[in-house]
């Protein structure tokens, strides 16, 4: 394919079905009731006299196509679970601390599907068929992208938005953990690296270093609620609870949009600076912006 094209036929055998959802929005009873809180992530704001009103009418869609024996299957973003290759799993894409979901699949045939929207996702492929299920959307709109790896993703590029040119200083080393808890522990790391003569460019001060505490790397909508308790949850059931809370406010059809426009308006609002934004939370675009997406702490 000429490079940056979508073509508008697939190289593959390719259905779309949809049922029927309704999408509610929440209103007040009454006078907002607001309860301000502090969580692990910062201050959180919640209006607890809200209710769910019916909206309108949209779709859940699934998107069909056969896999062959020996195909393998990348992309859908950035998770913990340790593998490059998703054929044979099951891949839940919404917005958390540890999981940044983008919303392309590539193949190792030759071919990658775009999904153009920004509710919550399903991706499984442990058949010989992949069902890729769009939560919420009005209307599916999808890319099917061929060529090279390099192709697709120029391709994924032109469509997307081209990434920002960072700082020089940017590409150097990085040193980020958890938090340091005074200015004398974050000197002594630097001086470590200069006894050890390791080039370092970066020391990423990651708490209480934005004014008001507007915190630029915790980018999900809300504190998870799947944070409670002492054993891990099970992946679905943490699906639904993250998921469930981030339709609830932004809407079924944005749940997975809070950090793509988290970033932009970041970037918009400092004109004339060079932008450097490590954010933990992302969406097909946030290149764009700026932003250098990273996994979350460690200890």
């Amino acid at each position: 394919m000429r490079r940056g094209t979508a073509i508008a036929q697939p190289p593959l055998p390719l259905t779309v079905t949809f049922a029927p959802r309704p999408v509610e929005r929440l209103e007040t009873d009454g006078p907002p009731q607001i309860r301000v809180y502090q969580t692990v992530d910062g201050q959180r704001t919640e209006i607890v006299n809200l209710r769910s009103i019916h909206d309108h009418d949209a779709f859940r869609a699934e998107i069909r196509w056969p896999l062959q024996p020996g195909e393998h299957l990348y992309g859908l973003g950035q998770d913990e679970d340790g593998l490059l290759d998703k054929r044979g799993t099951l891949q839940y894409l919404y917005q958390h601390n540890m999981k940044i979901p983008v919303p392309l699949v590539v193949s190792s045939r030759g071919y990658a599907i775009l999904a153009d929207c920004g509710c919550l996702m399903t991706f499984d492929s442990r058949t010989d068929t992949a069902v890729w299920t769009l939560c919420c959307v009005e209307q599916a709109d999808l890319y099917v992208l061929t060529g090279s790896m390099d192709e697709i993703i120029a391709s994924y590029r032109d469509l997307t938005g081209r990434a920002a040119a960072l700082p020089d200083w940017a590409f150097g080393y990085w040193q980020s953990k958890e938090k340091y808890t005074s200015q004398a522990e974050l000197l002594e790391v630097a001086r470590r690296y200069r006894d050890l003569g390791i080039p370092l460019d970066v020391v990423v001060q990651d708490w209480k270093t934005w004014e008001g505490e507007l915190w630029g790397d915790s980018t999900e909508p809300f504190t998870a609620p799947d944070w409670c308790g002492e054993t891990k949850l099970p992946e679905e059931r943490r699906f639904a609870l993250v998921g469930g809370e981030h339709e609830k406010y932004l809407g079924p059809e944005r749940a997975n949009l809070f950090a793509l426009y988290h970033a932009r308006g970041i970037w918009e609002n400092q004109p004339g600076k060079p932008v450097v934004n490590l954010t933990r939370s992302g969406w097909a675009g946030i290149q764009q912006y700026g932003a250098i997406l990273w996994a979350g702490d460690t200890s």
